[in-house]
């Protein structure tokens, strides 16, 4: 094995990476469409704020490993630190967290930004760390999940372009931790006979699977409503711009939104009450479902934006490209293209693969 391949087996990137990115990406473009960004401040700040939020994913799934490599070695789990000694460990940790201080360095000066990055860094420990584990604490580890995966990014995404403090802000905080809220929830359902194996004080494993399922579903409900929340705040700030193609832009956004919203909301709501859920995340999921809770955010909502970046100044366009590339290539999403599209994108997936390996 490759030691690029040993440290992206090492810090788990696959798990953190996608919604990292797609966070970033949708924040970075809402924020330059709606307070008229120039290029060169945006390029900047946008590149040192996408390495920064990368390096605290990361740091934050290995504290989550370090806090669990006991329980896990026990319990025959993967985790980062298996097969390190204590001091490889311990070394391997604090290389990490010395890499996502001086990530963020360069930000602590934005309005703001040091307290929320404070903030941010002790919920984090006091999730995964004795003596407070806030993760074996029910709904109070969720909460704490919530608000450092998603609440938090948000405040400091806006904190590092200096345009934070308005309602736009707190809105998309509320709803992407909403978004955040299944998206944990389905993890917690999907790992639940492991986690009541495992005697876990989880929320997960003092539900039965029936309650998590119907939980489940009842957030998905919520998740359709925050996904409109976002679509609405990013086809507010596209017709701002007084352009007829951002009109355009806004227009086809919510249209897309609508349409995925009367095409599911019904079935989502006859599988809650026949105690089943339409699962948007897991393979095979129809087009609908995943484009009301997918393809609207990862997809849709981040060309729209950039579109509309690169209609009032065409250098956004560069970005907008680097988001399609980074997607396609180094994620690797499976977006649901047609015909020869979908052809040259897994093309271009598998030349990505072949040259990792």
């Amino acid at each position: 094995m490759s030691t690029a391949a040993q440290i992206a087996r090492f810090i788990r990137w696959k798990e953190w990476a996608p919604p990292t990115f797609n966070l970033v990406w949708v924040l970075g473009l809402y924020i330059a469409v709606a307070y008229d960004l120039p290029v060169d401040r945006f390029a900047l700040t946008f590149v040192v704020f996408f390495i920064f939020a990368f390096t605290q994913a990361a740091l934050a799934y290995l504290v989550n490993d370090w806090g669990d490599r006991r329980i896990d070695r026990r319990q025959f789990k993967s985790n980062a630190f298996n097969g390190l000694s204590p001091l490889e460990s311990a070394l391997a940790l604090t290389l990490v967290v010395i890499v996502a201080f001086i990530a963020g360095t360069p930000l602590i000066y934005h309005t703001g930004f040091a307290v929320l990055w404070v903030t941010w860094a002790v919920i984090m420990a006091a999730y995964s760390l004795p003596p407070l584990r806030l993760k074996t604490r029910g709904v109070v580890g969720i909460a704490a999940c919530i608000t450092a995966q998603w609440f938090l990014p948000v405040l400091l995404a806006f904190s590092a372009f200096d345009v934070a403090g308005g309602a736009d802000m707190w809105i998309l905080a509320v709803a992407f931790s909403l978004h955040g809220i299944s998206l944990l929830i389905r993890h917690q359902r999907k790992n639940h006979l492991r986690q009541v194996h495992a005697r876990a004080n989880t929320l997960g494993a003092t539900l039965s699977t029936e309650q998590l399922t119907r939980l489940y579903g009842l957030s998905l409900l919520v998740d359709k409503i925050a996904v409109g929340v976002l679509v609405v705040t990013a086809a507010l700030a596209l017709r701002s711009m007084d352009l007829l193609a951002a009109r355009l832009l806004a227009a086809g956004l919510a249209a897309a939104y609508a349409f995925s919203l009367f095409k599911t909301f019904g079935p989502a709501i006859m599988a809650l009450r026949a105690g089943d859920v339409i699962d948007p995340h897991r393979r095979g999921a129809g087009t609908m479902p995943r484009l009301a809770h997918r393809r609207l955010l990862d997809l849709i909502l981040p060309l729209a934006l950039g579109l509309g970046a690169a209609l009032r100044l065409p250098l956004y366009g560069l970005f907008l490209c680097m988001y399609i590339l980074g997607s396609v290539i180094w994620l690797g999403v499976e977006w649901s293209l047609p015909g020869s599209m979908q052809t040259l994108a897994e093309v271009f997936i598998r030349r990505g693969g072949s040259r990792s390996r």
